[in-house]
């Protein structure tokens, strides 16, 4: 889903998602003299541009629209686990959990992930080792993301390397996202918090 308050690019996204096909006979580029295009009946369309065929099936769409109902719960749901993680977390040496800037931005946020920063060289373990552990314990995590820049193919194509963007390998070097999903009873949030605080040494409380 592409959502933009720009006019001109909801267009072209509208176009390009249709193989770049333009229907209105405003906006033909065609020649109305043209020798073989002259006539410009109810069928005509013009390709102005390369696009795709991205459009959704109508089993996808029925989906989308079924989910929509249930995003407010979604929404609460994930602001509570985050709360709840959150309030957890807060007192444990060597984990710093994801901020917000201000008062709007926790009005809005929808949480799609939870990412915590972790300094896994005090916490006496790599980040291969943490996911282990955790995993062990019945809580899967994931790395996300990978600064894309350090990606081969930008590496190749534009020569980027690492250094270029501080700020993003030293998130990405401590970043660990952890279960977040509406689905979640308090007993999985309880038992990802036991698992994460079984991580820090007694050394560093």
């Amino acid at each position: 889903m592409l959502v933009t308050d720009r006019a001109d690019w909801a267009a072209q996204a509208r176009a390009l998602r249709s193989h770049g096909i333009v229907r209105n006979p405003t906006e033909f580029e065609t020649a109305v003299d043209d020798e073989i295009l002259s006539e410009k009946g109810p069928w005509f369309y013009e390709m102005q541009e390369l696009g795709w065929n991205y459009r959704i099936t109508d089993l996808q769409c029925a989906l989308g629209l079924s989910q929509l109902g249930r995003l407010g719960r979604f929404i609460a749901r994930r602001r509570e686990i985050v709360a709840a993680y959150n309030t957890a977390f807060a007192g444990l040496e060597g984990i710093v959990t994801p901020g917000l800037r201000d008062e709007r931005d926790a009005a809005t946020t929808s949480w799609h992930l939870y990412t915590v920063q972790m300094d896994f060289a005090s916490l006496g373990c790599t980040r291969t080792q943490a996911m282990a552990e955790l995993r062990a314990a019945g809580v899967g995590t994931q790395v996300l993301y990978i600064p894309v820049y350090l990606q081969p193919w930008y590496r190749r194509t534009y020569g980027y390397a690492p250094g270029k963007c501080p700020v993003a390998e030293a998130f990405y070097s401590r970043a660990l996202s952890l279960p977040l999903f509406p689905g979640m009873t308090d007993d999985d949030v309880a038992s990802v918090i036991a698992a994460v605080d079984s991580l820090v040494p007694a050394s560093i409380r």
